[in-house]
């Protein structure tokens, strides 16, 4: 696919667009006082753990495995 580039007169492709599209793309920052972002990780858990917590929260699982994690951690302290 050609289109036109806004500052120019020449053609460009679609790859050119991208390339022009990331480099006026800043990194987002998270504001003052907000809590620290999630760290993505993969682990492997057992079938009859994971079948059991989509079994009770089917929509959000994942987040019943932290607070379950979290909570652990907070009754170690």
């Amino acid at each position: 696919m050609v289109g036109f580039h806004p500052q120019s007169t020449e053609p460009t492709t679609s790859l050119q667009r991208k390339i022009d599209m990331t480099e006026e793309v800043k990194p987002r920052r998270r504001g003052k006082n907000k809590n620290p972002a999630k760290v993505l990780v993969s682990i492997r858990l057992d079938t009859e753990v994971v079948e059991y917590f989509k079994g009770k929260y089917p929509q959000k699982w994942q987040v019943e495995v932290r607070k379950v994690l979290v909570n652990f951690i907070n009754k170690e302290k």
